[in-house]
């Protein structure tokens, strides 16, 4: 996972994605980003295994549109492996009150070893998202509905040095939230992860 706040949801940030974040969880809700943005992560995985670091620069543009991009480096501390990846992201409004919103994520995948140079593969992805915003018409009652759709890594592969190529499962989640207030949500996420290996 990425970002402190989706962390601390749980991952359920698919139908939230008000942030730099947004590019792991779901690329559409990078149109709510009003300005440009920058926000890193580095973390320390598995008693200290992995190390993981991940930057993101978000810039909007035009009529409500935005892109960015990003960076996710998995580093193994034994040498064995590195893993990583680099997003260009766009998303763009498909109603003109910026209730509906499409984004995409372009991919390229790097994997490689210091310590055994014949390992190495590259790849190309695509990730696509939707979010839709339904405003509650009686404030009492709270602000808006959100409901969020992300499919992950859309026919993604790896291409290995030596060895066939691998297929990257589809990862797909999906979810909605309810804003109480402008600091108050609850959320609910869905996923789905078909690995045929």
């Amino acid at each position: 996972g990425v970002g402190a706040r989706p962390l601390g949801m749980g991952g359920a940030f698919s139908s939230i994605a008000d942030s730099g974040d947004a590019v792991y969880y779901n690329p559409a809700g990078l149109i709510q980003v009003l300005r440009p943005e920058i926000s890193g992560m580095g973390a320390v995985l598995l008693n200290g295994q992995e190390d993981e670091f991940e930057g993101t620069y978000v810039q909007p543009f035009g009529d409500q549109m935005a892109w960015a991009i990003s960076t996710t480096q998995l580093l193994y501390t034994d040498g064995s492996e590195n893993d990583r990846n680099y997003l260009l992201s766009f998303a763009a409004p498909l109603a003109v009150d910026k209730s509906i919103s499409f984004g995409i994520n372009a991919k390229v995948l790097g994997v490689d070893s210091p310590s055994i140079p014949s390992f190495q593969a590259n790849g190309f992805g695509l990730d696509m998202g939707f979010l839709w915003h339904i405003p509650i018409m009686n404030y009492r009652y709270g602000k808006q509905i959100n409901i969020g759709l992300f499919a992950q890594d859309l026919d993604t592969q790896l291409s290995w040095q030596q060895g066939s190529p691998q297929l990257i499962p589809l990862d797909v989640r999906g979810g909605f939230s309810y804003e109480f207030t402008g600091d108050l949500v609850a959320s609910c996420e869905f996923e789905t992860f078909n690995d045929p290996n």
